[in-house]
């Protein structure tokens, strides 16, 4: 495989794998308001549960939040406190490597990618939101601890821009066995390398 247009690679040997029940990841300091995307590589183990892959809480702003779930199959994204305004077209499949981009500006998810191509529909699930620690990243887990996502995650990436879908096709094909995007490039505000 290439580099993907014009991304450097980085050997990518490793993920982490959630269990469940009570592995998550929380890191602190990535208080971004505003402009945001997030990069993920997922694995679920059961795709059509409730379960979620990411949260950042930014201080003080309640509908700047960003919450990233498996939802019946597809990806929601919410911006806000109660409604999800963004969820992908595509059915997805259990124990199946996605690469999934969400985008949001303050006001509303703009863009949910899958494998590199925006798979955007509006979403109006209405569910509940419980508030978690301000400025905190959950990864594997939503603030309430009941959606607590079974599967794998790796190549986590949080950027304070909206990337364009050049970046994220980018991102996608970058990635060959053993190799993954070298991010550094599109200054990621924190980059989880989930084991490598």
């Amino acid at each position: 495989g290439g580099g993907g247009g014009g991304l450097a690679q980085v050997d990518n040997l490793y993920s982490y794998e959630f269990d469940g029940v009570g592995s998550f990841i929380r890191a602190s300091g990535n208080d971004i308001s505003g402009d945001k995307t997030v990069s993920i590589w997922f694995y679920a183990d059961d795709i059509t549960l409730s379960d979620a892959l990411f949260e950042i809480q930014p201080v003080p702003n309640a509908n700047d939040y960003l919450r990233i779930w498996t939802f019946g199959s597809k990806i929601l994204a919410t911006s806000g406190p109660v409604n999800a305004d963004g969820k992908s077209s595509s059915t997805l499949l259990s124990n199946t490597w996605y690469h999934l981009v969400v985008t949001k500006t303050t006001g509303s998810v703009t863009g949910i990618y899958i494998n590199g191509v925006d798979d955007t529909q509006t979403a109006n699930a209405t569910l509940s939101f419980t508030a978690g620690d301000n400025g905190d990243t959950i990864i594997g887990r939503s603030a309430s601890a009941n959606r607590v996502f079974k599967g794998k995650m790796d190549e986590v990436a949080l950027f304070n821009t909206v990337l364009g879908a050049t970046d994220v096709e980018n991102i996608y094909n970058a990635t060959t066995t053993g190799k993954t995007a070298d991010l550094s490039s599109l200054s990621p505000v924190a980059w989880y390398r989930m084991g490598d």
